[in-house]
């Protein structure tokens, strides 16, 4: 039986100046937002999309990781 995956930063020293391009971008979102004259709903799915890529290249500066606790090995392993 496996136990749970953890996710490991490898990157935590990019947390800060992440958070911080994240608000800024966010904040340069909403405004340009606000002064486009398309409908609500088009700003609105846009700006998501938009907030969804600015969030994704955030975590990937994080360097995310999936790592498993050790288990029992079935069969031999060889290295060369």
């Amino acid at each position: 039986m496996s136990g749970v995956a953890t996710i490991i930063f490898s990157g935590g020293h990019w947390l800060v100046p992440g958070l911080a391009a994240l608000v800024a971008l966010a904040a340069a979102l909403v405004w340009t937002g606000r002064r486009s004259t398309t409908e609500r709903r088009v700003r609105l799915g846009c700006g998501l999309l938009k907030l969804a890529g600015i969030l994704t290249l955030v975590v990937c500066l994080l360097e995310p990781a999936v790592g498993r606790p050790a288990g029992p090995v079935r069969g031999p392993i060889c290295l060369r």
